[in-house]
């Protein structure tokens, strides 16, 4: 039975599913009303339960740790269902409320992070007699935590401290508009094969990896990393504001550049980021230039007239025995056994149950919802429907000496 949160003088917290006890989002009972008074709601039970730990915190991971990982998933839970709900159910009045109560919930955010009591026991832990004995493991947890504490500016003298939480209050209003746009620049697309890949992101993913036209390949990657970049919707200038902002904040914490802050908590640093990023970029140029020139030499040929099918389509095959269809995209001119290939090849890279072999010649090929004739594998694939089913060949009894007498005599 789901349990309400003991959430006081809230006649309707009840009645808000942000504000009851769940193991999964209840995504079918959110709605954009709830989100006002729910999250105001939820901010006051948790800075309630934060003032008591501050009150009672005691140096020790059971006493620390757990209530306040209890408070930091809970808002995280809470926050992140709700904007999950905005990027595949958007609405102005979503945005509203959620542009609303955002500033309350970083002020939150702010004060659970710049926490002095639960910074000072994190302190007194390391410092403690005890902390010889700790494993590595917990004392990462504490480490970490102390670090983030700075990152997040409690060192800070109060001037400095209150500047730093203006800009974290400018750069959440700031990445909140900068994903509005791309949504926006994304529900903006014309539509057609570029546009049914990008806003389905397992497509998008198996396109990318398996789809074996170059050209196409690139109008997607282009398509979709170049969203919110033009017109009215253009990303640059928040761009640029946010990496001005994250410099500021880095100055502030005592640092050259954001990238040293976000390296802080990491094992790496940023020298050897570069160094990996240099060492991909040498290894994959001169395949690049290899594939450019193929590329070039394909569309002389086309030109040509050697190749006139540029058309991709996008099909769905279900494999008869396996869960969820396989969706690719296809040449207009691929024959049903190239599209049953490719089917097995990205079946097989998904790891996906029962395993089948990868021979075409073992299996059928069938329009779904149509007659029960299979397909001729050097037919052309798109001859037939965009959904089809992928089926094994039922094995054939085979003929014994006995039985072919008995044939022979019948």
């Amino acid at each position: 039975m789901t349990k309400s949160f003991p959430i006081t003088k809230i006649s309707s917290a009840f009645m808000n599913p942000l504000l009851t006890d769940f193991n999964f989002p209840p995504f079918d009972s959110i709605e954009t009303v709830h989100v006002r008074p729910g999250i105001r709601a939820l901010l006051k039970q948790l800075e309630g339960e934060l003032e008591e730990l501050e009150k009672t915190v005691e140096p020790t991971l059971p006493k620390l740790v757990e209530p306040l990982k209890k408070i930091i998933d809970r808002i995280g839970v809470v926050w992140g269902a709700i904007n999950h709900l905005k990027s595949v159910k958007d609405s102005s009045e979503l945005r509203a409320a959620i542009e609303e109560v955002q500033p309350e919930k970083v002020a939150f955010d702010l004060k659970l992070s710049q926490s002095k009591p639960i910074y000072n026991a994190y302190k007194a832990i390391r410092e403690s007699p005890d902390w010889d004995s700790l494993s590595d493991a917990r004392k990462r947890i504490v480490e970490t935590s102390i670090k983030e504490a700075i990152l997040s500016g409690i060192a800070l003298e109060d001037d400095k401290r209150e500047q730093f939480n203006k800009i974290e209050q400018e750069l959440a209003r700031l990445l909140r508009k900068f994903e509005e746009n791309v949504l926006d620049a994304t529900k903006s697309m014309k539509r057609g094969i570029t546009y049914d890949i990008i806003i389905l992101v397992h497509v998008f993913m198996s396109v990318m990896q398996h789809a074996r036209n170059r050209t196409l390949r690139e109008e997607v990657y282009r398509a979709y990393v170049t969203r919110a970049s033009s017109g009215d919707l253009a990303n640059t200038t928040i761009i640029d504001q946010i990496l001005q902002l994250r410099l500021e904040q880095a100055k502030l914490l005592g640092y050259n550049n954001h990238g040293e802050v976000s390296m802080a908590t990491k094992m790496a640093t940023v020298d050897k980021a570069l160094e990996l990023l240099e060492k991909i970029r040498a290894a994959s140029w001169d395949p690049a230039v290899k594939g450019n020139l193929l590329a070039k030499k394909r569309n002389d040929e086309n030109k040509n007239g050697k190749n006139n099918s540029n058309n991709k389509f996008l099909i769905t095959i279900n494999i008869l025995g396996s869960t969820g269809p396989i969706r690719f995209v296809v040449n207009e001119d691929d024959t049903v056994s190239e599209g049953m290939d490719a089917a097995q090849k990205l079946y097989a890279h998904q790891e996906r149950f029962p395993v089948f072999g990868s021979d075409v010649n073992s299996f059928l090929l069938y329009p779904a919802n149509a007659g029960l004739d299979s397909r001729d594998l050097v037919n052309p694939l798109l001859t037939y429907m965009r959904n089809l089913v992928l089926c094994k060949k039922q094995r054939q009894p085979q003929m014994t000496a006995a039985s072919k007498v008995g044939d022979d005599f019948s």
